[in-house]
């Protein structure tokens, strides 16, 4: 298959000092570079750009309307922030119309990064790895700019080094991973990825990344047991018969990104508004689409943002307490009625995943509990309490976790 010929082609392979990057495409549509220099770089001299440098191309030659494939190498500067992620962002007309596409990578060592637009999706590649793939959402059209952003909101975008810029108004997959059993690709089930939401609201859809999680998969902290100190026996005598647990720490590492200020404010002040409501609030999260984490969860700390204006970036963490971390998850998918039928001698919370009135404080023999769900999907069910002292549980709602 003969090599198709790129409508742009900048090596970047310039001498020090020069401002002229030279396009070796057909179109010879060089590049003004402002605010930067060209050093050693990965195979030959690459662009390092300053804080607020750039490579600028007078007339437009990407089809945003059309497909296309781009593919360079990439390094990342480190700083004392990061960074720790990076993304793809292909943005929309419109208000809070930016699609991620997640790098998977910092892109802190040189790196070779491809992005596909095809009619209705985009694709990224690290290295040769399938990262991520997002379906252009109904009604938003086509894109009107793409970038590569990381983490690091202390410092200017441009705090990278590029080299072999190609740019080809058609796909191209040479040097791409074709295999489709490929466990990097997510068209695979193998492939990982994670969505998060509260109260049903993707975070994303709040232009809301989460980069790290911590707490949502680690073992809980053992409340301190009736202990024994005899001067004549080593060390202590603990009563473990019955273990019970602290409350549930999560923390997430938060990155948001606007288009405009008015827009960037507007997502920040909603997407804290969330957590400040009445009640717990539902905290779930689907990985590979398929394991699905549901947790009642407070923010006991107000959220923080580190902002970078001029970018209109923002990083933060959101610390979340889960105050009835044990749990039996269960799943009633469609719409029409769940029963819970079950006996303890302590009580137990049920709460229904819908944003409606928990259950609480079910305890007794054989107590049934009903719920209507009116809206089509899964919806996920969390109850709450001493499991250990159930004596029956029946439900015509599906098992997820025994004990969670």
């Amino acid at each position: 298959m003969p090599t198709p010929t790129p409508i742009l082609d900048i090596p970047f392979n310039e001498t020090p000092g020069s401002t002229v990057a030279q396009d070796y495409a057909p179109g010879h549509h060089n590049a003004q570079v402002v605010d930067g220099n060209f050093i050693v770089g990965r195979n030959h001299r690459a662009a390092r750009l300053n804080a607020d440098g750039y490579a600028e191309i007078a007339s437009s030659i990407v089809p945003l309307s059309g497909i296309f494939t781009m593919s360079l190498w990439i390094k990342a500067e480190i700083t004392a922030t990061g960074p720790g992620a990076s993304w793809c962002l292909f943005v929309f007309a419109g208000e809070n119309r930016v699609l991620y596409l997640d790098l998977a990578s910092p892109l802190t060592i040189w790196s070779y990064l491809v992005i596909q637009q095809e009619a209705d999706r985009a694709r990224a590649y690290v290295n040769g790895h399938n990262t991520d793939v997002q379906l252009f959402p109904s009604g938003w059209g086509k894109p009107i700019g793409v970038a590569v952003i990381n983490d690091v909101t202390t410092s200017y975008t441009g705090n990278a080094t590029v080299e072999d810029l190609l740019i080809y108004n058609q796909i191209v997959d040479d040097g791409l991973p074709t295999d489709p059993t490929d466990p990097t690709d997510p068209q695979n089930p193998s492939y990982m990825t994670n969505t998060y939401y509260v109260d049903g609201i993707n975070f994303r859809s709040m232009g809301v990344v989460v980069t790290k999680s911590r707490g949502m998969l680690g073992n809980l902290h053992l409340k301190e047991p009736l202990m024994m100190n005899w001067a004549g026996a080593h060390g202590l005598v603990m009563d473990l018969g019955s273990p019970r647990y602290e409350a549930r720490e999560i923390t997430l590492l938060c990155f948001c990104y606007g288009i405009s200020a008015t827009e960037f404010t507007n997502k920040i002040r909603a997407f804290r508004e969330l957590f400040v409501k009445p009640g717990f609030r539902r905290l779930m999260r689907i990985m590979d689409n398929t394991v699905v984490l549901v947790y009642e969860v407070v923010a006991m700390k107000s959220i923080d943002e580190e902002i970078d204006w001029r970018n209109l970036t923002a990083t933060f963490t959101l610390n979340l307490l889960e105050p009835e971390p044990v749990k039996r998850v269960l799943k009633f998918s469609g719409t029409g009625q769940v029963s819970i039928t079950l006996s303890s001698p302590t009580p137990m919370n049920i709460y229904w995943g819908d944003n409606s009135t928990p259950s609480k404080d079910v305890y007794g023999s054989n107590v049934t509990r009903t719920h209507n769900y009116n809206s089509s999907g899964d919806h996920y069910i969390s109850v709450t309490g001493v499991i250990e002292k159930l004596t029956s549980f029946s439900s015509n709602a599906q098992t997820i976790y025994d004990k969670f």
